[in-house]
């Protein structure tokens, strides 16, 4: 049962634990006051845009204007501490999971959870111990829908141990995605592989094997690609969300990372930027304007990566 019934707008507020049930109950409020997205920003003095990314649960709205929303939409004062303290729940859930954005952070520690209590965490430490990256190129291809639908992967590595094994572990973007529907597409020097992942809540986990048997200190060079388009669904239902930014999280000093993305020429983004972030949490640091090629894609590269948030992030234009 959800937390909010959309119509009057009055979720029990003990019952909100995500970002999303909280963004839920902000639109199913505005609905039951009788007001557009519009009239919303007119009375509570915030911008239509700003409040679409709260509706949407893209972002959550600093304290200060969820009262304001609060009051713009009539709700009595009397019912504004527990909400406020369902607001402060959601945060606290987003900020212990060091996500990087609000709408992930429920998705994140539920794959958590899943990976510890699934023994995936034993494979992936096993697999850290057994293989170490060298060399790390993404190319991110952004379709039409304003979707990532696909990542071809190119990896160096360097086996710690004798007969070494590889698994990549999938934390994804949006909690809508079926991640069953994923597809690991294999490529030179990945054996073969069952196609699809291994499945537990909200985390999958590819086993990669080699096309050849590896020797301990052996360098061997893999590419591999990881298919969205079956997860996604179809355009225009509730699991089909546009992407706005791509990258990668390093919790060390990591190898040379290569990252591009690939935009549909029928629909291309403005202001795109490479961003460092030295906390997933932490304000971000554009490090420079991108301009798309003739190929309409963006690329970056870092030689040395810190530890961090190392990515391209872009806007829409407005429809």
């Amino acid at each position: 049962m959800s937390a909010v019934d959309h119509g009057r707008g009055s979720p029990d507020p003990a019952a909100i634990f995500t970002v999303q049930e909280l963004a839920d109950f902000l639109d199913g409020a505005r609905r039951g006051a009788g007001l557009s997205l519009e009239g919303l920003s007119r009375r509570a003095g915030i911008p239509r845009s700003t409040l679409h990314t709260y509706v949407r649960g893209r972002s959550l709205p600093p304290a200060e204007q969820f009262d304001r929303i609060l009051a713009a939409v009539g709700l009595p004062s009397n019912r504004w501490r527990m909400l406020a303290e369902a607001r402060d729940r959601v945060e606290m859930m987003w900020r212990g999971t060091h996500s990087r954005a609000p709408s992930a952070a429920t998705t994140r520690l539920a794959g958590d959870i899943a990976v510890w209590r699934s023994g995936l965490q034993e494979a992936l430490s096993t697999s850290r111990e057994q293989v170490q990256v060298v060399m790390h190129s993404e190319r991110v291809h952004v379709d039409a829908h304003r979707s990532i639908f696909r990542i071809d992967i190119v990896q160096s590595v360097v086996a710690k141990t004798d007969d070494a094994r590889f698994l990549l572990r999938i934390v994804p973007p949006s909690p809508h995605l079926d991640l069953a529907q994923l597809r690991l597409i294999p490529g030179p020097g990945c054996g073969t592989t069952g196609p699809a992942p291994v499945v537990c809540n909200d985390v999958a986990a590819f086993p990669i094997g080699f096309d050849q048997r590896l020797r301990a200190g052996q360098t061997h060079h893999i590419e591999y690609a990881v298919d969205y388009r079956s997860a996604l669904g179809e355009p225009g239902t509730p699991t089909w969300e546009a992407a706005v930014e791509t990258g990668c999280l390093l919790d060390a000093a990591g190898p040379p990372l290569e990252l591009r993305v690939q935009f549909d020429e029928r629909v291309l983004p403005v202001h795109v930027r490479q961003i460092y972030l030295t906390h997933p949490d932490s304000p971000e640091n554009r490090v420079r304007e991108l301009d798309l090629d003739l190929h309409h894609g963006a690329h970056m590269f870092v030689a040395s990566p810190t530890a961090g948030c190392h990515g391209i992030r872009w806007e829409w234009p407005r429809r």
